[in-house]
């Protein structure tokens, strides 16, 4: 009997090792995929410390009362932080989060893997919420060194990681040799893993690294063997980025088509998928790619599409490259000042989120602009300042392009020696890049020995590792006999906590659109109706004898008259109301309102018991007459908000109504936040009509009080 319980433990551990080989793997590949679906999934299992564990014992009380232990919490938690720093993934309380998991993980770590995912989270929080991304380099070089040995799965996961995010970072700030060192590890990584989706990342991020230097046969070798794994299973993220890259090798070699067929198929996949930041790439792609043919025109319209999604998505740092590529695009066609509003507020934003390896670039583009406008000065000033961000960055065609400017500019100012000193630099930095690099590159030396450190010690490590290995199946063993008994009551207690948690969360869907006060259909179900198709038109209705009744009246009388008021509106055909607050209902309508008065006439005739007036602000369905551009439902009720407070604004003894309707033209970021001070400036150009059967000349708009960006474009 021993004999037969001994075999089974052992064959249970051997299945549980290959199980979790199979997890994180598949977790890794899915964090990939499907960020914010993993990021739903866990953060509903697991509720987050109310403030951060400040020490190991904090953290393993915190993982018994979860009912988990320390390893599996500071996994789970990880995985949490991990997905909140995935693209895409929403998250109104994502800053907060993460400090509260990095800061927790890096108290309470106590073994090297702990320390070194501890340390990864942190730079992956520098790079990607503050573009800090030397210091975050720095965190990533420690995570390595940290847990540098180590042959268990998990460490390998996360030296995969590491070396990809090195990889790409370096290649982001123009240390390129570095880069493809650790891109290259990543590739070996992927195949010590055996898996076919990480292999082709790692191909297509050396695809990237190779289409940057112009070497485009072997980014098509790379990406072409990328595709090839990524097709033997289904996994459309990363056939439309694969695609997307594609279309950059394309565009490069001169294949406009092919280039243009790949990013298209690739924009629908990430528009499906509801990837915004990667579809906002793939735009500027397209808009890149009729660029490179001389359709200035075309590139534009791609530019703008691409800057409405990075608005609606915040993504500041594509914003901010959409304004570069807009002002490159106008200054081709000659529209010089256009071109240097756009490329003034890209110098802010990159300035601002000190992106020097894109900074470089647009000062020397508005040098460039500067010269074209004859502005000889600041054409100077800013071919120094480009010159200075490329000398840091070691950029030789930016340092020749910034002399080049100014060159140009000493010329124009007859400065006929500083133009020859200029120009001799210039014929200095092109034979230096035509001679053979002869000098190592002092970081390439610093990884070699760093790779020398790792291979010494794995030897040490592996031997480390069996002794670790033993123990754990040894405790495995004793504890597999107790596991299997409580499994049957843990899975009992579990399904009974989650149908108790789900009627309570059917409970509170049921109450959400309804009104705290009357148990009336409320705002969030005004919300939910201007989404429905059916309704042509919505308003807020205000009567002002009913304004705060609930003090005046109390209470139980506010409800009565509320309840009365509606059920007698709704009496209307084709009307459903909401109760907003006490003297203000919503309303929404199954057809378009063509006869305001009649309306007004009607709303009167079914409250002849209610003194006072009654001032409505209606809007027709939808608000801009192309149902292709889309306004947050938000926006609608804001709007209905600053044509009732025009109502109010009018001193008139009779009913009011007062309507905005836009022209054809109108663009949705006219819908826009500062919603009240686009509109208000939208009247007085005339993109927003005012209909009102008051005097319109008195109507008074609410004041916009927040100081606003000098860089806006709808408000200059």
């Amino acid at each position: 009997m021993r004999l037969i319980l001994l075999a089974f433990s052992l064959l249970f551990l051997c299945l549980s090792h290959f199980a979790l080989a199979r997890d994180l793997k598949s977790e890794e590949v899915e964090l990939r995929e499907s960020p914010q679906q993993i990021f739903d999934r866990v953060n509903a299992s697991l509720p987050l410390p109310p403030s951060v564990l400040e020490t190991r014992a904090a953290f393993s009380a915190y993982a018994k009362e979860q009912g988990l232990s320390v390893e599996e919490l500071a996994e789970l938690l990880a995985l949490i932080a991990r997905a909140n720093l995935q693209p895409n993934v929403e998250n109104a309380n994502k800053a907060h989060d993460l400090e509260l998991i990095v800061s927790s993980l890096e108290k309470s770590a106590a073994t090297p893997y702990e320390k070194a995912m501890a340390l990864m989270l942190r730079g992956r929080m520098l790079g990607r919420l503050e573009l800090k991304f030397e210091e975050a380099a720095g965190y990533f070089i420690q995570a390595l060194t940290q847990d540098q040995e180590s042959q268990s799965l998990a460490s390998q996961v996360l030296r995969l990681n590491l070396h990809e995010q090195l990889g790409g970072m370096y290649l982001m700030i123009n240390q390129d040799v570095t880069a493809l060192v650790h891109l290259q590890k990543f590739r070996d990584q992927a195949y010590q893993l055996r898996d076919d989706y990480l292999i082709a990342n790692a191909e297509a991020e050396l695809g990237k690294y190779y289409n940057k230097k112009q070497e485009l046969t072997k980014a098509l070798q790379h990406y072409s063997e990328a595709l090839r794994l990524s097709d033997q299973e289904h996994h459309p993220f990363q056939r439309a980025f694969l695609q997307m890259q594609l279309a950059k090798v394309y565009r490069d070699l001169g294949h406009r088509s092919e280039a243009l067929s790949h990013a298209h198929d690739a924009a629908e996949t990430f528009g499906q998928i509801g990837s915004e930041n990667f579809l906002s790439a793939t735009l500027t792609v397209i808009a890149m790619t009729h660029a490179g043919n001389n359709e200035w025109n075309k590139a534009i319209d791609y530019y703008l599409n691409a800057l409405q999604v990075d608005r609606r998505s915040g993504n500041y740092s594509a914003l901010a490259r959409n304004f570069h590529n807009l002002g490159e695009a106008y200054g081709e066609l000659g529209e010089l000042e256009l071109s240097l509003n756009y490329l003034q507020q890209a110098n802010q934003m990159f300035a601002e989120r000190k992106m020097k390896h894109f900074l470089v670039y647009n000062e020397a583009l508005i040098a460039k602009t500067f010269c074209k406008l004859s502005q000889w000065q600041l054409c100077r000033e800013h071919a120094d300042m480009a010159y200075d961000l490329a000398r840091q960055q070691s950029l030789k065609d930016v340092l020749i392009e910034s002399l080049s400017q100014k060159v140009i500019a000493a010329k124009a100012l007859a400065d006929w020696q500083g133009a020859l000193d200029f120009q001799q630099h210039i014929i200095s930095l092109q034979q230096e890049e035509a001679a053979p690099q002869v000098a190592a590159n002092p970081s390439t030396s610093a990884l070699t020995e760093q790779k020398l450190k790792l291979d010494l010690h794995q030897k040490n490590e592996q031997l480390q590792e069996s002794h670790a290995h033993l123990r754990e199946r040894t405790i495995l063993l004793a504890g597999s006999l107790m596991l299997v008994l409580t499994l049957a009551t843990m899975v009992w207690h579990y399904r009974r906590s989650r149908w108790e948690l789900k009627a309570k969360i059917a409970s509170l869907k049921h109450k959400l659109p309804l009104d705290g006060a009357t148990a009336h259909p409320g705002l969030p179900a005004l919300r939910s109706a201007i989404k429905k198709p059916k309704t042509k038109a919505v308003a807020l209705l205000r009567i002002a004898s009913l304004c705060e009744s609930d003090i005046r009246l109390g209470h139980k009388r506010m409800v009565e008259a509320a309840q009365e008021t509606v059920n007698a509106i709704e009496k209307l055909p084709g009307i459903k109301t909401y109760v907003i607050r006490p003297g203000l209902i919503g309303l929404s309508f199954d057809e378009p309102i063509k006869a305001a008065d009649a309306l007004l006439f009607n709303l009167r005739n079914q409250v002849p018991h209610i003194e006072g007036r009654l001032q409505l602000s209606f809007i027709n369905l939808p608000l801009l007459p192309n149902p292709e551009l889309l306004i947050p439902d938000n926006n609608h009720i804001e709007v209905l908000e600053l044509a009732m407070a025009g109502a109010l604004s009018l001193d008139e003894d009779k009913d009011l109504y007062v309507t905005l309707w836009a022209l054809d033209f109108t663009p949705s970021a006219v819908f826009g936040h500062p919603l009240y001070l686009h509109l208000e400036k939208s009247i007085g150009r005339g993109l927003i009509r005012v209909e009102t059967n008051g005097d319109k000349d008195k109507i008074v708009w609410p004041q916009w009080q927040t100081p606003v960006p000098a860089d806006d474009p709808l408000i200059n």
